[in-house]
Formats: C-alpha cells, structure tokens, sequence
C-alpha cells in the first residue's frame, strides 16, 4: 500500500519531443560546437582581385573585416577605404566578424563547417582612386596609382589617360615611387601597341627625363617590351642604346632581356655586343640569349664566346660552354680549343662537367676527334705497381748509403 508521501512526491518529466524537432536540435548542437572549435583555430582565406590577383593569409574566426582589409593594405599598399570585400554578390560590412561571414556561407551553401578555404573577392573603388590620383600628397597619390592597378580592366582608356596626364605632372615632382607605379599601370592596363604610351615612354628615355631615376627606367624598358609590336621595328634601336650607355646595369640587363625575346639576326648580333659588359650578371644573360637566338655557326658570336670563356670567372664558364655548344658548328676546332684551355684550368667539379659535356657535343660523341683533345676521352693508363719486396731491398740498399735508416725491418725517414 502507498503512502500520502509518495503519492504526492513529483515524478520526473519525460521527453515528448517529435523525431524531426529533436534531430535539428542534434544538428544546430554539432554546428554550435564545430563552429566553437574553430574559434582559436586560423581560417585560410583568399582574396582575389577583379584584375585576377590573389593573396592568401590566415586568420582566426574573430578577425573583421576591416581587419582582413587592412592585412590586404599590408601586402598591396591599397588603402582600407578604397576596399570592398564581397562574399558571392554581398558586400561585407567592416564590423562583421569572420564568424559572421563563415556563418552566411554556410547558409548559403548547406555545407558543413569545415577549415576549407574561404574565397572573397576584392574590388576597389575607381571613382576614389582617380579622386586621390591628383592629390598634392606622394603617400596618396601612390596609394592611389596601386588602387588603380589591382582595380582596372585590360584596355581600361580612361585610367590609360588619366595615369599619362599624372605622368606628366610627375616629371617636375620628386616622386620616383609613383612614377615607377604610373609606368607599371600602364604596362597592366594599356592594350598591346597602344602608340599614346610607346611614345610616351620612348621619348622620355630618349630625352634622358629619367636620368636620376634608375627604377622607372626599368619600368619603362619593361612596358615597352611587354606593349610594343613584334619586332621592335621602332624601338630596337632604343634597346641597343639603353644596353650600351645606360649607367645602372639592371636597366641595361632588362633592356637585354626585353630585346632578347624578340628574336632576328640583327638582336644576336646587338645582344653579343654585351659580352663585354663590366657586370658579370649582364654577360651572363647575354650568353643565355645568345643560345637561344644565335644561328649555328655564326663565326662572329662564335669567337666573342670563345673569348668570353677565356676570360671570364667560373660563374659564367658553364653558360658559356653550353653557348658555344648550341651554336658553334660540329667539330669547330676554335671552339673546342676555346674549352680545352678552360679545362686545363683548376676548376670545381660542375663547371669541368659543363666543359667536357660542351665538348663531347661538339665532337658528336668522341668521332673524329683532333690530336688536341683525343686524349680526353681515353681511359688513362694504371702504373704498374712494384712488389712490396722489391721496394724494401731498394729502401735497404738506399739506407746503406746513409740516406734512410733501418729500425727494426721498417723503413722510416731520417731525422
């Protein structure tokens, strides 16, 4: 029989929740905990540009969006406010957290939480940009000039024209960053033969406008051989004066390269002309190019790098030796000569096998060889060794006469 107490006592509830209800609670319960272990974990995300440009950093769950912008303005110099950072089709607000962002793209997508890639694209605003591009501050203006080469589209005329007539206005200032940065938009966004920017370039280069500002001639040796024509018809002739006579050696090596990938007997004979450069980098590349656009057997190039390989260090000896084996004819014996002088030399073990692979080449593999270098390509001959007793009766002989003593059946040195 029961009693009062226990009849009265509260008895513990049971669940009644439907089937359906209780796995969606199972399902936000999973979420709400991966999305907690993901909050001191690092989220990689990339940001790409509309001009197809991409970085890449790391950062936790709690990080905003302004605070993302600002490590893009790290990398890129592109200033927070003139950034907009889209998930899809939506803007993303400054204050939102990657949380947040994580969180609508996993709305959007249905997928599960996970430490996949997060990939945002960035575009910048046009309309600040050109606002800031005549700003009377050089930190601006550049920031702006940077804003316009991660914003604007190939062929874009209007930053075209904006950025020369800025360029223009640079020639009086003493800004060399944002002159460089103008040049390096205009090699991204102009369209290949544009004559507005060639002649630009050419005529300041000509005019020495830039004499004092090595690094925006480079640019402008870089624009003109990214944007002129095939050929260089018209500006091969600038190239071979800027390799000649410009006094910073990258300028000169740039303009080498920029030539050398447009290829015609007149630019192997141009480009071996600086065989001769004081800058071992620039001869180094000269000797490269030459041994893609030298013709095979050109008696000129041919001795140039013979007396290239003569003269130079070891770090252009290899370069050479393959130079001379893409284009000197098969059994050349200047040539050839040329390499067996070289590997008479005390040399590491890399550029003697540079040099022995240059030559074999050039024999077609040991035939016909010269009495000159025959004998690099047979087996040297083993001394004989002499018995063990025949030595030490010859030691012994030898220390009868006082040159050597006997100490106990061992022959030693004499002190």
């Amino acid at each position: 029989m029961l009693d009062e107490e226990s009849l009265g006592a509260p008895q513990p509830a049971t669940s009644c929740k439907h089937p359906a209800a209780a796995a969606t609670a199972t399902a936000e319960q999973q979420t709400q905990r991966s999305v907690e272990r993901m909050r001191d974990a690092l989220t990689p995300v990339t940001v790409q540009s509309i001009s197809g440009r991409e970085i890449t950093f790391s950062v936790t769950v709690t990080c905003t969006v302004r605070e993302m912008k600002s490590k893009v303005s790290d990398a890129w110099h592109l200033p927070p406010d003139c950034q907009q950072m889209l998930l899809d089709c939506d803007i993303l607000e400054d204050d939102e957290s990657l949380d947040d962002v994580l969180h609508r793209s996993l709305s959007a997508s249905g997928d599960a939480v996970t430490t996949r890639t997060l990939q945002l694209t960035l575009a910048v605003s046009d309309v600040d940009a050109h606002q800031r591009l005549a700003h009377g501050d050089p930190r601006i203006c550049l920031n702006a000039l940077r804003a316009l080469l991660y914003s604007s589209q190939k062929g874009d005329d209007s930053v075209v024209k904006a950025v020369l007539e800025r360029l223009e206005q640079l020639d009086t200032e003493d800004k060399h960053a944002s002159r460089a940065a103008a040049v390096e938009v205009l090699c991204n966004v102009a369209e290949r033969g544009d004559v507005r920017v060639l002649r630009c370039l050419a005529q300041r280069l000509n005019d020495h406008t830039w004499r004092a500002d090595w690094f925006t001639r480079r640019a402008s040796v870089v624009t003109l051989g990214t944007l002129a024509e095939e050929g260089l018809v018209e500006h091969g002739e600038l190239f071979q004066r800027i390799m000649d006579s410009d006094p910073d050696w990258r300028v000169r090596l740039t303009a080498l390269e920029a030539l050398g990938a447009h290829v015609s007997p007149e630019t192997a004979t141009a480009i071996a002309t600086r065989l001769q450069d004081e800058q071992w980098r620039v001869r180094h590349a000269a000797l490269t190019i030459l041994a893609r656009v030298a013709r095979r057997g050109d008696e000129h190039i041919v001795r140039e790098v013979c007396r290239t390989l003569k003269v130079s260090d070891e770090r252009l000896i290899p370069a050479a030796a393959k130079t001379l084996a893409d284009i000197a004819p098969y059994g050349e014996a200047q040539a050839i000569e040329a390499l067996v002088e070289v590997l008479n030399k005390p040399l590491i073990g890399e550029v003697r096998a540079a040099i022995v692979a240059a030559i074999a080449h050039l024999q077609q593999g040991g035939k016909d060889l010269p009495p000159l270098c025959s004998t690099l390509f047979q087996p040297e001959e083993e001394p004989e060794e002499e018995p063990l007793e025949d030595l030490f009766e010859e030691l012994l002989e030898e220390s009868l006469e006082g040159r050597l003593e006997v100490d106990r059946g061992r022959p030693r040195l004499p002190h």
